[in-house]
């Protein structure tokens, strides 16, 4: 019956976009997916050749993803167990990033991370690559997250330069912040998040760069 429900959507969504331009079609077809994925929990109906990616920092904000990998499609909130989320993630621009470490049971921080499962396009790899400084801050792996009920291997990116004493930007704690409180991640998670301590940004154009990104967002997805 889930796969009958499928193909009706898709007939539907074939015979809807046959008048459209090349680029409308593309955003209606991603707006199809989410939405199939949504009531059926259809990672099942991902594409062999896709790549399934979680993301649990700024990754999280579907804009800001969509820049770096324009084929990215939420798929939706996903939870990675025996792991926590840390900010030790050393960064070129002198502050702290997210991270996932195998949780510690000595440690006094939750033993599970939440984030966004999506797929894309395997051409948008070495992009995201690049932007997450894979191999030079970064490395990647793959993980058993938990989605929809559903055991899912998806690919992710730990840090391997790591500085425990610095801080995170008050920006880039609001790009993560924003990307859990859009794809509405547990209160308590998001509580955790906004708890984080921060610092500010001296390089006013970077600072002000990055809070005009935030500035553009539609308002809900800032409360």
């Amino acid at each position: 019956m889930r796969v009958l429900s499928f193909f009706v959507i898709c007939l539907f969504l074939i015979a809807g976009c046959q008048s459209m331009k090349i680029e409308d079609k593309d955003a209606a077809f991603k707006e199809m997916k989410i939405k199939v994925n949504e009531k059926l929990g259809a990672i099942t109906l991902t594409k062999k050749e896709k790549i399934i990616y979680f993301a649990y920092g700024s990754n999280m904000l579907h804009s800001r993803l969509q820049k770096r990998v324009p084929s990215a499609i939420p798929l939706g909130v996903a939870k990675l167990d025996n792991y926590s989320l840390v900010w030790h993630k050393e960064s070129k621009d002198g502050s702290a990033k997210c991270d996932i470490i195998p949780s510690n049971p000595n440690d006094d921080i939750p033993d599970e991370v939440y984030g966004v499962l999506y797929e894309f396009d395997p051409a948008h790899k070495a992009a995201l690559d690049k932007a997450e400084g894979l191999g030079f801050g970064y490395n990647e792996k793959e993980v058993k997250v938990l989605y929809k009920d559903h055991i899912v291997t998806a690919k992710t990116y730990y840090a391997i330069d790591i500085a425990k004493k610095l801080l995170p930007y008050e920006w880039y704690k609001a790009f993560v912040v924003t990307g859990a409180k859009s794809n509405n991640l547990p209160i308590e998670y998001i509580k955790l998040l906004v708890k984080q301590m921060t610092k500010q940004d001296k390089d006013t154009f970077r600072k002000n760069e990055n809070q005009e990104i935030l500035n553009s967002l539609k308002p809900d997805l800032k409360k």
